[in-house]
């Protein structure tokens, strides 16, 4: 396929694959991003292209559709990838300090109720 080809190709298809692909995935930028990479792939591949095998619109719809089960799997393995992460430890500043508030008061107390020492949370406080 020569660029002419490639030109007369996207000018007759891109339009009817973008509504198609808008169709598919309710979302117009999505369907954008599906054909800008269709017709990425076409370029890249359109050596293999044989019209006795298929229309030059079976090919580009099946190469659209393939993408589309693409990115449709690797949304799913993403969603569950997240479902497996464990929630974040809050870091924040602030509950830092209050740990460090709660941990020196926690000291005090133990330093008060054994005149010698004490282990409070199997950390030794001594005088």
């Amino acid at each position: 396929m020569r660029d002419d080809e490639f030109e007369r190709l996207y000018t007759a298809h891109a339009e009817p694959l973008l509504g198609f692909l808008v169709y598919r995935t309710g979302n117009r930028a999505v369907a954008e991003d599906v054909l800008a990479d269709t017709f990425e792939r076409v370029l890249r591949t359109r050596f293999r292209f044989d019209p006795r095998k298929s229309s030059e619109k079976t090919w580009l719809y099946a190469i659209a559709l393939n993408l589309l089960r693409d990115q449709a799997r690797r949304r799913a393995a993403e969603e569950r990838a997240l479902t497996r992460t464990p929630e974040p430890v809050p870091s924040g500043a602030a509950r830092g300090i209050e740990l460090a508030d709660e941990r020196d008061e926690l000291r005090r107390a133990a330093r008060r109720a054994q005149p010698g020492g004490a282990r409070v949370r199997g950390t030794a406080v001594r005088r």
